[in-house]
């Protein structure tokens, strides 16, 4: 950003908004929505087609999902998701008016672990959680199926573990709620304990932290959901000031130096666990230097087998997204990662 700016703002750029894009700001109302005008400058020529784009925020999803089938709003953005029950209303009643398109993400929902804050500094109470998840029902439950199950690489993908290692480790194929008991009691909670767990105030994160909590109460542990708003769920997250959080996050691309590299290295911008071990973060930088894609895969296949014994976090399942919107709204294709669905540069309207 032009210094000038920056120091005319004191530093605070939350209202200043600028950039090189193909749309300029124009208004924003907190808890309403926003609006962009066509930027008469843009780089590329005869674009943007639009005259301009309004957003609403319409926090309830039932809310939401009226708005569209009412024509209110043209196009769903991608997160916070449509649930399948919706989507399935859309297949059936309006597919000759509405578009819906299915996408693998590199986006996985589970369980932050804080392993600076007893008792989750202890492997055998992570371990523990992992192993009493029923992953297939959790999908089936928390995400209406609209899910798969993963470790910490994004499957179906190059680098993820091939399915037939991954279904043999216990809490992936079925639970192992004994085996879960068993570390428990090891770890000195032969009777379970209580906990809080912070959930971000979305529906599909709160969807997730209900069936973390019914999994944990399997084995002894009562997890109290304290849901919070997005940016006091954020706040928290980044200062570590939680024990066990649930947690979903995208990378915006799908290589291991990302999808590996943000939230386990020892001093990644995305470490809120505190995980630190040296010989994962040799591992990565291995990889990240392998020229061979054969090689370096088997490198990503031995990280993930690290993560899954430290469990620094405990993936519950990936997720895929339903892009959604009216068919006259033209030029729109959906992206490998939502974060990435909001470029309104080739969009128009055909009347």
């Amino acid at each position: 950003m032009p210094k000038h700016v920056v120091l005319a703002n004191d530093n605070d750029m939350r209202k200043t908004v600028l950039g090189s894009g193909a749309f300029k700001f124009k208004s924003y109302t907190s808890g309403v929505g926003w609006e962009l005008v066509k930027n008469p400058d843009y780089f590329v020529k005869d674009r943007p087609y639009l005259d301009g784009v309004k957003g609403y925020i319409i926090k309830d999803s039932f809310a939401r999902f009226a708005a569209l089938r009412t024509r209110n709003i043209l196009w769903w953005a991608p997160f916070p998701m449509m649930s399948v029950s919706q989507t399935k209303i859309i297949e059936q009643q309006l597919s000759d008016k509405i578009a819906l398109k299915w996408e693998f993400h590199p986006a996985w929902y589970g369980v932050i672990f804080n392993l600076n804050q007893a008792p989750w500094s202890d492997v055998r109470v992570r371990q523990a959680i992992s192993l009493a998840f029923d992953r297939k029902r959790m999908v089936a439950t928390g995400l209406e199926g609209a899910g798969i199950i993963g470790m910490s690489a994004q499957p179906p993908g190059e680098w993820a573990l091939p399915e037939e290692e991954m279904v043999k480790v216990a809490g992936y194929a079925k639970p192992d709620i004994e085996g879960a008991k068993r570390l428990l009691a090891e770890a000195g909670f032969p009777n379970g304990f209580q906990s809080e767990m912070l959930v971000r105030a979305v529906k599909s994160h709160e969807d997730t932290g209900v069936v973390i909590k019914d999994a944990a109460a399997a084995i002894g542990i009562d997890l109290d959901l304290k849901v919070r708003e997005t940016a006091v769920y954020q706040d928290t997250q980044y200062k570590k000031a939680f024990g066990i959080a649930e947690g979903g996050v995208s990378s915006k691309v799908q290589d291991p130096d990302v999808t590996l590299g943000d939230f386990y290295l020892s001093k990644a911008g995305r470490n809120w666990t505190g995980y630190s071990n040296p010989y994962y973060d040799e591992l990565h930088a291995k990889q990240s230097r392998t020229i061979d894609a054969a090689e370096r895969r088997k490198i990503v296949w031995e990280m993930q087998r690290v993560l899954f014994r430290d469990v620094p976090i405990a993936i519950v399942y990936w997720v895929k997204a339903p892009y959604v919107w009216w068919r006259e709204v033209r030029g729109f294709t959906p992206p490998v990662e939502f974060s990435n669905a909001y470029a309104y540069q080739e969009m128009w309207l055909a009347k």
